[in-house]
């Protein structure tokens, strides 16, 4: 990449894979995108830049869209959570503001679920004795579009957590590892929110404690006896 860089956001957009904001190795919080050019095999400047430096942030793209959700900022030299979101529309060239999350969050998820949008977990910043820390919450919000848009709250995670890894399948949520303030630790606890039952189930744990690593969805997987 052009710029070295992580807590960073990744994400296909228009079929082209950017990396979005994050933290480069001074630690200075970026605001620069980066498109992959897979003709040439070298990384780009996308054609426009975050509308305000961003890293551990939710990104999705939804409705040919891309969607930036709360994360870490830079404001007069301090590092703050934000619950601003932030959108970019291809067509127009331009980013415009939706709705803001319900509060600030830091290393929340974004998730297309059909034909909806919903961020799960991440982490606030609470006071503890005399300094402020992260701790990871078990929030659940669906973006409500139903007459005036804002975050509508959902059923709660069985536990904490942030940073973590989510896909849906057949109309359920599903929930990866992640990261737990309560046991300052990565999880390989799995769950899945039942839909028709409205309810949280657990799953098989992962092989290992993990977080931030990647999910593909297979529907169709022959199994060796």
């Amino acid at each position: 990449m052009i710029h070295a860089r992580s807590l960073h956001g990744a994400v296909v957009f228009r079929d082209i894979l950017l990396v979005i904001g994050g933290k480069d190795d001074k630690n200075n919080i970026l605001s620069s995108i980066e498109k992959y050019n897979e003709k040439d095999d070298t990384w780009e400047e996308f054609m426009i830049s975050l509308p305000e430096p961003r890293m551990a942030m939710g990104v999705k793209t939804w409705r040919d869209i891309l969607w930036i959700a709360g994360g870490l900022t830079s404001v007069n030299g301090n590092v703050a959570i934000v619950d601003s979101v932030w959108c970019f529309d291809n067509t127009l060239g331009t980013w415009f503001r939706r709705p803001r999350l319900p509060k600030p969050l830091a290393f929340t998820t974004l998730l297309h679920d059909g034909g909806e949008l919903m961020c799960i977990g991440g982490a606030i910043r609470v006071k503890d004795g005399d300094e402020y820390i992260l701790q990871s919450v078990d929030s659940v919000y669906r973006l409500d579009e139903s007459k005036e848009p804002r975050w509508k709250k959902e059923v709660k995670m069985p536990s904490s957590c942030h940073n973590v890894v989510a896909t849906s399948l057949n109309g359920n949520v599903y929930v990866l590892g992640g990261f737990s303030t309560k046991a300052m630790e990565q999880m390989a606890s799995t769950t899945y929110f039942e839909r028709r039952k409205q309810k949280w189930l657990p799953l098989v744990d992962l092989p290992e404690n993990s977080a931030g690593f990647v999910v593909a969805v297979c529907k169709h997987i022959k199994y060796r006896k």
